[in-house]
């Protein structure tokens, strides 16, 4: 399946949810419904691997490394910085309720995309995907101390340690490839499980979102 029959998928299933829900999914309304921020992760986890995959088609056409150079990079870098907006977003309530375990990856993947991002943005003066990643750093930080939310132990693990060394290199030119190898493997979600991440999310059939 090609990367815009997968986007005409998305775009169908955005058009079928209904309103309340439709809300919640595209803008991030009505976060306290039971199992909304996870399901608004849900969504964003498949627009991300969707704008990756679209990203590294482009590179590849292009027989490119650099992210930056491809049409469709900045719609994942918007989707990236998407989630860090929701996990900063995220209260004590929230990170009580319902997640699936495999959204860890997707937080990871974003955090990721952005650094990589940032790196080939080495020099600019206004780099914000770095900034981001040290954002979405610090808020997984905070929710792990305050609330134990096990989601962020897999990002913690693999990011905050190339976000501060990221940091300290931000006068030196693009070093990606040779520093952070581990920047170029792809942490997305596999694709076998896209159909769970819209499935079994408890209390949203049930809830009138307005």
């Amino acid at each position: 399946m090609s990367a815009a029959e997968l986007e005409r998928l998305l775009s169908e299933w955005e058009d079928s949810v209904p309103g309340g829900i439709r809300r919640l999914v595209l803008r991030g309304n009505n976060l306290d419904a039971p199992g909304a921020a996870n399901f608004r992760l849900a969504y964003l986890a498949v627009k991300l691997l969707l704008r990756r995959i679209q990203l590294d088609l482009e590179k590849s056409v292009m027989h490119t490394d650099d992210d930056t150079v491809a049409p469709s990079f900045i719609h994942a870098q918007r989707t990236a910085e998407e989630i860090v907006h929701l996990v900063q977003e995220l209260n004590e309530s929230h990170l009580r309720g319902f997640w699936m375990p495999m959204h860890a990856f997707s937080l990871t993947s974003a955090t990721t995309l952005l650094l990589r991002i940032g790196l080939r943005m080495k020099g600019s003066s206004h780099n914000a995907p770095l900034r981001m990643a040290r954002d979405m750093a610090i808020a997984l930080q905070s929710h792990r101390e305050s609330c134990g939310w096990d989601l962020a132990d897999h990002c913690l693990n693999n990011c905050s340690d190339l976000v501060t060394k990221i940091g300290s290199l931000e006068s030196e030119e693009d070093l990606s490839s040779q520093i952070f190898p581990e920047l170029q493997t792809n942490l997305d979600i596999d694709q076998s499980i896209l159909e769970e991440l819209f499935t079994g999310i408890p209390g949203l059939s049930e809830v009138e979102m307005q």
